[in-house]
This record gives C-alpha cells, structure tokens and sequence, in this order.
C-alpha cells in the first residue's frame, strides 16, 4: 500500500483534496486517454462501485456548499445556523453510501478518507467564491459574508452554477467509462465543453460581481483538476507504483502500511533507498540527536542495522557478531542487545553496556545532551543529593573494573561531591530487599574536565569500591550470592555545599574506568 497525493491544484475548486490510496493489482484495463487519468473499469462489479462514488461525490460536494449558502443567508438576516452539522449529515450521507457498495477495487480510498478531505478543502476554498469584503465566515471557513447585497447575489449564483459545473464534469466521466467498458466511442471532451460552456454563458449575464470574483477562471480550473483526480476513482488498472529503492537517488518508491521511503547509507553503495518506519530518523543522518555516530541507533530497512563499524559515521549494515567478535578490546565492536547497546572495553574484555564515554545519560526529568547546547535538566526534588533518575539506569556488571561519573553543572556552579545510588534489581525472594547508597564524596576543585567551554566535575569510582558494595550485601544475606550484576546506578546527584543541592544539570556521562 501506498500514499497518493492529488494533484495541488485546489487554488481556484472546491473539488481538491487529498486521501490515502492502496492501489491494487494492475489489471490490464486501458486508460482513459487525452487529459483525464484513470482506467476504463475492468469489470461490471468494478464499474458499478465507481460510477458510483463518482456520482455520491457530486452530491457531496453540493451539499457542502449549500451549507455555505445557507451560512451566508443565514449571516445577513442575522439568524444561526449550524454549519458544521450541515456539513456532518452531508458527509454521513456519502458515507453511508460508499460503505456498503461491494465489488470495489482495493486502490479506491476509503470513504471516510474521501468525505473528510473533501469538507476540508471545501471549507479552504469558499474564500475563492466568498470573496467580496465583509464579514468573515469564520470557523474553519474561509471567505466573507458580503456587505454589498449585489456582490452577495452574484456570488451566491457564481456558487449555484458551480455545483452545477462539477456534477456536469463527473457525469462525463461517468459516461466515458461506462462507454469505454461497453466497447462504445464516446466524445469526452465535447461533453465537458458543452458544461464549460453553460456555466461560462450563464454566470456573464450576472451583475454587481465583486472584481476579486474570476467565474471564467474558476470553471476552468475545476474541470483541470477533476480531470487530474479521476484516477483516484477510476483506479482499478493502474500499474503498480515504483518501489523503494526503483528510484534511487530520489527516494519515493511505495512501503508497506506504516513505513515510509527513506534515504539511508550503506556498508558498499554509499547511499540507498530502504522502506523504514515513518517519521523515524534514518541510518547516517548526521545529527545531535539519537542517530548522530557513534551511537547510530537510526532506522534501517529490514534485515540491516545502523551502526558506526569503527567509522566516524552510521551505516545500515548486515547482522554484527556478538560483541566483542567483531572486535576484541580495546576496539570491542559487536551486536549488543537494545537495553545495553554499547560494546565496551571494561578491563580488557568487551561487554555490552547502557552507557558509552561517547554518550551522555537520559534522565526520566528530561535528556540535557551535551554540554554547552544550552539544554539543561531540572531534577525531582531540591531537597535530595540525588535529584536525577537514569531513563535507562546502567548496570554495574560492565563496570565492575570501575567507573568515572562526570556532571556537568549550569556554568559558574561549583560542585562540593558528587552522588549516585546503586539499587539491586530483583533477586531471589527474600533477597530483593535493601537499597545500597553509595556516596561518592569528593572535595572540589579536584578532577576536572571542560567540554564545549563547560566544566565537568569527574567522580572516579575503583573496582575495590563495587567488590566492598557487594561483599557488604552477602555479609548480610550470604546465602543470596550476590554480584556487581546484580546492582543498577538508577540516580545521580550532586552538592554544591553542606546544605545546598544541585537541582540544574547540563549534561552527564558514565563511563568504564578503562
């Protein structure tokens, strides 16, 4: 399935809107020809559905329009009338009527698609009519009600003939596929002159028409563009689109439902065209986001994956091996599962990790990024030492060789230590109790780092440390057998005197002690 655009064309008809449309098998029915797309409808169940869509359409966009007219007779008389219900039983009258047709094709657009899109752009366009100054229509209309009650008229009938214009221009549509299924010439376009001609001929002998009002125009128009959407009714037939990737380097071939064509890199051809999730950032986009290198965690299509490969950039790639096969350390590259995506060198053995030195921690108050990007956090409670919670807290197994915590403090702040707090995940029973608090105190000024003009205050924290945390907790519950795995870093806080907290954080990082 596939989305379809209708042709932009909307500036100057009421009759242009935009659905979703799944186009089904190509099933060899000839087209229209001249300036109308569309196909001669392949069969008499096909046809039938068709035609009448074509005519529900011409009686939809009438009825919407008449709830213009009744709006604007309604304004100048000062009485109310409600538009939207108008235009509401207008619609579920075409659905109503759509909806239980059978023998439809599959790339005909569902008729609620149909009847929403088709309101909406009316709406958009009564201005184009409604032209002449005066009061607004307001809502989601745009256009006056004239003051000048000879402007009113005029453009009240320009309105009437309108309607009359476009049923006429789908008629002969109607017409010229049902002659085109039954074998029989048909002069298409001697059908919708003659329409053009009427309404030409009968919107010259209006008076008082304000000069912002192009009838002539107008009607051209709309028989431009029903002609460009007839396809989208008469559909069945058509070849099926290009696929993603037939296009490349211009990325718009046809995805399943939900997907969207993209541009993404790759290991050998550079760039390519692949069907990812729609809205999602693509594999190579070079960002500050979630798929800037190293991290590369864009979309890809299916059976690749994006990942940097040792390179300064993101590319869709064929399945790694498990970290640290691909790579040993320190290098360490390899496929990591998604709660602990990075292959890290922890001690000279590469392990998979929530956390990389490359990257900069998420927390459940917000993600601050880098430090300098002028993003900065607010933790939960000024009152704590540990205001901030991990979105995604790091486990302790990977860093059990140590690790070095860093916060980055809004500028001109001085940290006087630094906090965390290690949680044990759960155990056996009786054994997932207790909380470890583990407090990094560290007098300032000490270890410091400056990135982006922003300095960072550094927390070194040895394997001697985590072995004393865990040793701890078995002295208390030997038989529980705990480890460094065992144990997650979930929040982090920091002093900035005795009785003072940090409560704005620019960035943080974790990183293994190696």
């Amino acid at each position: 399935m596939t989305t379809h655009r209708f042709p932009n064309r909307c500036v100057l008809t009421a009759a242009c809107f935009t659905v979703a449309v799944g186009l089904g098998t190509a099933l060899g029915s000839p087209p229209f020809g001249g300036d109308d797309n569309g196909f001669v409808p392949p069969d008499v169940a096909t046809a039938k559905c068709e035609d009448t869509v074509v005519k529900r359409l011409a009686k939809l966009l009438k009825a919407l329009g008449t709830c213009h007219l009744k709006t604007g007779a309604s304004a100048r008389t000062g009485k109310v009338f409600d538009e939207e219900g108008c235009e509401a039983a207008a619609q579920a009258g075409f659905d109503a009527a759509v909806e239980k047709l059978v023998g439809c094709p599959a790339c005909l657009p569902p008729a609620q698609s149909i009847s929403e899109q088709a309101e909406s752009t009316v709406n958009q366009n009564n201005g184009v009519i409604a032209c002449a100054p005066g009061t607004p229509f307001g809502g989601d209309d745009t256009g006056f009600v004239a003051s000048d009650p000879a402007a009113a008229t005029c453009e009240m009938r320009v309105e009437r003939s309108f309607f009359t214009l476009e049923a006429a221009i789908l008629t002969c549509h109607v017409k010229a596929a049902d002659a085109g299924f039954a074998g029989k010439p048909f002069d298409e376009e001697a059908c919708e002159a003659a329409a053009l001609s009427r309404y030409t001929g009968a919107n010259a002998r209006l008076t008082g028409c304000p000069p912002c009002l192009d009838a002539p125009a107008i009607g051209l128009a709309a028989e431009q563009t029903l002609d460009a959407l007839n396809g989208d009714f008469y559909c069945a037939g058509a070849p099926p689109p290009p696929a993603c990737g037939d296009t490349s380097p211009t990325c718009n071939g046809s995805c399943p439902v939900g997907e969207e064509c993209g541009a993404v890199t790759g290991p050998e051809a550079g760039s390519l065209c692949g069907c990812i999730p729609a809205g999602s950032i693509p594999c190579g986009t070079v960002s500050t986001g979630s798929a800037a290198a190293p991290q590369c965690d864009g979309a890809c299509p299916p059976g690749l994956y994006c990942r940097a490969g040792g390179r300064s950039f993101c590319d869709c790639m064929q399945p790694a091996p498990p970290c640290g096969q691909g790579a040993g350390a320190p290098a360490c590259w390899g496929e990591c599962p998604a709660s602990e995506p990075y292959c890290i060198d922890a001690g000279g053995a590469c392990v998979c990790s929530s956390v990389s030195c490359a990257s900069y921690l998420s927390f459940t108050q917000g993600a601050p990024g880098a430090p300098g990007d002028r993003v900065l956090v607010t933790g939960t409670d000024p009152l704590t030492s540990d205001a901030f919670d991990l979105a995604l807290p790091v486990a302790l197994g990977p860093l059990s060789n140590g690790f070095v915590l860093t916060l980055f403090p809004p500028a001109g702040t001085q940290l006087n230590e630094i906090n965390f707090v290690a949680s044990k995940v759960a155990l056996a029973p009786g054994c997932d109790v207790g909380v470890v608090y583990a407090v990094g105190t560290h007098q300032f000024p000490g270890t410091t780092v400056v990135v982006n003009g922003v300095t960072g205050f550094v927390l070194t924290v040895p394997a001697a440390d985590i072995q004393l945390w865990v040793n701890g907790l078995n002295s208390g519950q030997p038989s529980c057998g705990v480890t460094a795995n065992d144990l997650v870093i979930d929040r982090i806080g920091a002093g900035i005197d005795l009785s003072t907290f940090l409560t704005t954080l620019d960035a943080a990082s974790l990183c293994p002690a190696s």
